[in-house]
């Protein structure tokens, strides 16, 4: 999933299925990869709440106080958060050995300047109407070879990936699809793909 929220949002019941299956080789087989740190898709009043032990008073006050921060602090905050939600996604959907079957990318993939769109009455960063940066070769090639390692390591075996739709309207999320769609045809051309829809 490209973000640590995505699994559950669009596929938890099935994944949580899946992973709670009889079949032991089945549930034990099962991975579930992260991508993106994605920081801006937590809400900054979160984290001052957190900070300073309450939520600002209203929009005037949660920019006053962002306009205070250091932003690098608050950026580590985001990305701690996301962290953690990635774990204890994992662990609801199943997955216990987060070892062995979670993985997380950590790529910071940033929209591009001059195209973040932000609510106008509230300030909120909208990101299904901005536009994001495509990823880098290296960053390519990370995803390339970790499929490539899996189909290499699990000869004989059936695949399925599950990832969200290349047509999604989150810009990340067709990013991401894409990449994989990509490594999966060269790949791993007799693998079933599974698209799941995102929300907006």
């Amino acid at each position: 999933d490209p973000h640590s929220d995505d699994a559950t949002i669009g596929l938890g019941v099935t994944f949580w299925s899946l992973a709670k299956s009889r079949w032991r080789d089945l549930s034990q087989a099962m991975s579930l990869v992260t991508l993106l740190w994605d920081p801006e898709g937590v809400i900054d009043a979160s984290i001052f709440r957190r900070a300073r032990g309450r939520w600002p008073a209203d929009a005037e006050e949660l920019r006053r106080w962002l306009t205070e921060v250091d932003r690098t602090w608050l950026r580590e905050q985001k990305q701690l958060r996301r962290w953690r939600e990635a774990r204890e996604e994992a662990q609801k959907l199943g997955l216990y050995h987060l070892d062995t079957q979670y993985l997380n990318f950590e790529i910071d993939l940033p929209f591009e300047p001059g195209h973040e769109v932000h609510s106008p009455v509230e300030g909120r960063f909208l990101p299904y109407w901005s536009l994001s940066q495509p990823l880098e070769a290296g960053i390519r090639w990370r995803i390339y070879s970790y499929i490539e390692e899996q189909v290499r390591d699990r000869a004989g075996r059936e695949f399925v990936f599950v990832l969200p739709s290349p047509f999604d309207p989150h810009p990340h999320h067709r990013v991401v699809a894409r990449v994989i769609l990509q490594a999966i045809r060269d790949f791993a051309p007799g693998a079933m793909v599974m698209l799941y829809e995102g929300l907006r």
